[in-house]
């Protein structure tokens, strides 16, 4: 994303290391922007991986030191591909459309108008220091070996930023799955909101990073499963539709 807005966004890449978002000091300017803030993303909430996720999450009542907010929402699974920020409709209509030409263009031939068999095996932090992880995501391999999926996320990569509509801040999309990210933490002191208000806009509290040594070692090969990856989505972050995925301004589809 541009420079002059670094202040006030975070955009990575890996998740985190390639790509993941987050916020930084200016939370006062964030108002007017994150409703225009959106990711390219793909969607992945349904099948064994995310009943193989809750199961995941069950394992830390045993006690791993992890707050249970820290948790990605499963019904919000995704691998992101890049954040874009869309400032008017018209910058909305544009990344819908040059989403379609990159279809058209490279996906649809890479896809052969199939779904993509991913797999979702292990988990990884995007920092240095794993005593003080912020993020923590599930890795994302082509269950065939294929590269189709890498060079799908880093076309779309290469086409967006030299649109304009997004910034580039790293050479190649690291493909993962959040599973856990401090920003998500709730401020209990605050009252639980309806459950219909986007998570991004219940009040958390600065990040708190938290010791993953004993998570990596245990869950370092943890299998969630396989999933078949056939939607490209532009969803606007801070939202949610009715199944609660968040909602999306467009999107295309592999078969």
């Amino acid at each position: 994303m541009a420079e002059e807005l670094n202040e006030y966004f975070t955009s990575v890449f890996t998740e985190e290391g390639a790509w993941q978002h987050g916020f930084m000091k200016g939370r006062s300017c964030l108002t007017n922007l994150l409703e225009n803030f959106e990711e390219i993303s793909r969607r992945m909430d349904k099948g064994e991986v995310v009943d193989v996720y809750l199961d995941f999450q069950k394992a830390f009542d045993k006690d791993y030191g992890i707050d249970k907010s820290i948790f990605q929402n499963p019904a919000k699974l995704h691998l992101t591909i890049g954040t874009l920020i869309l400032l008017n409709e018209q910058d909305v209509t544009r990344a819908c459309e040059l989403l379609q030409k990159c279809k058209e263009d490279f996906i649809d031939k890479l896809t052969e108008g199939k779904p993509l068999l991913v797999r979702v095996k292990g988990v990884e932090y995007m920092n240095d220091d794993p005593s003080m992880v912020d993020v923590l995501y599930g890795k994302i391999e082509m269950k065939n070996g294929t590269d189709k999926l890498q060079r799908i996320a880093d076309g779309l990569l290469e086409r967006f930023t030299a649109s304009g509509l997004m910034g580039r801040e790293w050479d190649k999309v690291k493909l993962h799955a959040t599973l856990m990210n401090t920003l998500f933490r709730r401020d209990l002191t605050v009252e639980e909101r309806d459950s219909n208000t986007a998570l991004g806009k219940q009040n958390m509290r600065e990040r708190e990073s938290f010791d993953a040594k004993n998570v990596l070692k245990k869950f370092e090969e943890y299998f969630f499963g396989e999933v078949e990856l056939n939607m490209v989505h532009v969803s606007q972050r801070l939202s949610a539709d009715s199944s609660g995925f968040y909602s999306s301004s467009g999107s295309i589809r592999f078969s």
